[in-house]
């Protein structure tokens, strides 16, 4: 076991040290974009992502809102990434807010990774029916979302009431929910969070984990 948690800790260490090297090797990529061409909406934006991927917020704000939104106007992706700047700051209306005019400006190009975004802001505000809305509108655009399959799964296993609903009401919506869940799996394997929620699953049904 204690070798077991030895190389789980060096294989962090090694992961962490390549994303500090590229990260270092795309911020003088900018760098040098910058000292081509100060005034490039698209460095401005990576810059953003750049801090946000670090959660230096101010810093991708200022690439994002002071730069990108004021001098180029309402650009997809600054209006994304301002979005997300809001979401990580817990203001959930501000980032509702920004989703809501990404989606309108651009209706198909913002994609269901926006409808997505949305319906994260709403849940954190409480807004359980607009959430499960913008998930399934996520999935209508991109069936094989995960992130949306599992976050509308999340919140319809979150409204199984076993007093309230009857045996058999109860039974088909749970079912429902692990054929999403199972279909998060399809899509990507991988996903940690989709192998939690089945691993609850199979761990109460005490019934193996297929693949």
């Amino acid at each position: 076991l204690n070798h077991l948690l030895e190389s789980s800790k060096a294989a962090e260490k090694r992961d962490k040290e390549q994303k500090d090297e590229l990260r270092a090797l795309a911020d003088a990529r900018f760098t040098k974009a910058d000292n081509i061409n100060q005034v490039n909406p698209m460095t401005w934006i990576g810059r953003g992502m750049l801090n946000l991927a670090q959660n230096r917020l101010d810093q991708a704000r200022f690439f994002f809102e002071n730069l990108t939104l004021r001098e180029e106007g309402e650009i997809l992706p600054a209006l994304l990434g301002m979005a997300a700047v809001k979401y990580l700051e817990k203001d959930y209306n501000g980032a509702l807010e920004l989703y809501g005019r990404a989606m309108k400006k651009y209706p198909t190009k913002s994609g269901a990774p926006t409808r997505v975004g949305f319906a994260m802001a709403c849940y954190r505000m409480g807004q359980i029916d607009r959430a499960k809305a913008a998930f399934q509108r996520a999935i209508d655009m991109d069936p094989e979302n995960v992130e949306a399959l599992v976050g509308i799964a999340v919140l319809e296993m979150g409204g199984l009431d076993p007093v309230a609903l009857d045996a058999r009401e109860y039974r088909s919506k749970a079912e429902k929910v692990i054929k999403m869940i199972s279909a998060a799996n399809l899509v990507d394997h991988t996903d940690a969070m989709v192998q939690n929620h089945l691993a609850n699953h199979y761990f109460w049904k005490w019934t193996p984990v297929p693949g």
